[in-house]
Formats: C-alpha cells, structure tokens, sequence
C-alpha cells in the first residue's frame, strides 16, 4: 500500500468521493483505489485530485524515501 493523506483531505473538505471522481472523470472504483492506497494515480490525475481538494501532489502522497537527512 501506497501512504496517501487523500482520505484524510476528502474528508476535511466535506465533499463525496464519487463527486469529487466525477469532477475529475475517473471512474469511482478507480478513485477509491487511490483513496486507499492501492494505486496511485499517473502525474495528470493526481494533479487534478490536488487541485479539486486544494491542495497539492506532494501533500497528498508524500515522499517516502527512507532517509533521515544526513
């Protein structure tokens, strides 16, 4: 599974998961997948998710790359 803070902004911004997939035309099946960390969406998606709920790429699926900055 993928980290995603999707769910957490869908929810603080009181919109429907299928509204939001509809505004962005994908499927809700496939949206809910993003949602929950199954799959994450190619760059033009997830831009188009970022900017439905205001917010951006990076906040909503952060980097993980393991280092501790030294």
């Amino acid at each position: 599974m993928y980290r995603t803070r999707l769910k957490q902004r869908i929810m603080e911004s009181g919109l429907k998961q299928t509204h939001l997939s509809k505004m962005i035309g994908i499927a809700p099946n496939t949206f809910s997948l993003y949602v929950h960390g199954k799959r994450i969406p190619d760059v033009i998606t997830a831009q188009k998710i970022a900017r439905a709920l205001n917010t951006t790429v990076d906040y909503l699926w952060p980097l993980e790359d393991g280092s501790d900055g030294g």
